[in-house]
């Protein structure tokens, strides 16, 4: 699932206001993350589970 999903961050402002912009961004973008997995955490488990399941696919290509 590859959507190119970004946020740039201006870590040096100090206008407060385009903080909280960037804030909301970022926010938002988690929000909606969240939404298309229907609520389902990325946790380790899930982070071993893909990399797990891309070295069989590796090896499956490359030897089969």
């Amino acid at each position: 699932m590859s959507s190119n999903r970004k946020v740039v961050i201006d870590n040096k402002t100090h206008d407060e206001g385009k903080k909280a912009e960037q804030v909301h961004k970022l926010l938002s973008l988690v929000d909606d993350i969240r939404r298309s997995k229907c609520g389902e955490a990325y946790t380790d488990d899930t982070y071993h589970m893909i990399k797990v399941k891309k070295s069989l696919a590796y090896i499956l290509l490359r030897y089969f």
